[in-house]
């Protein structure tokens, strides 16, 4: 995955999503952070669909340990 970028995952502290250009994915939550669910949305609509990516091919990903990272959900994903 060197030299490419992932699409932008924006996390806004509100409660309802903004009308904003197109080419981010634009999530809310009202602490404005990182949580499980979101984190599985962006394993899922990021990571997952990266360009590049192949199936079974082994990567490696490293986070810090937010709470949101290192939930069992999250880490069977």
């Amino acid at each position: 995955m060197i030299g490419r970028d992932l699409t932008p995952f924006v996390i806004l502290k509100r409660k309802n999503l903004p009308n904003l250009p197109g080419g981010i994915i634009l999530n809310c939550n009202e602490e404005g952070r990182m949580t499980e669910k979101l984190m599985v949305k962006w394993l899922r609509g990021v990571w997952d669909r990266k360009s590049g990516a192949l199936p079974k091919k082994r990567e490696m990903l490293v986070w810090n340990a937010c709470k949101g990272n290192v939930t069992e959900k999250v880490k069977t994903l």
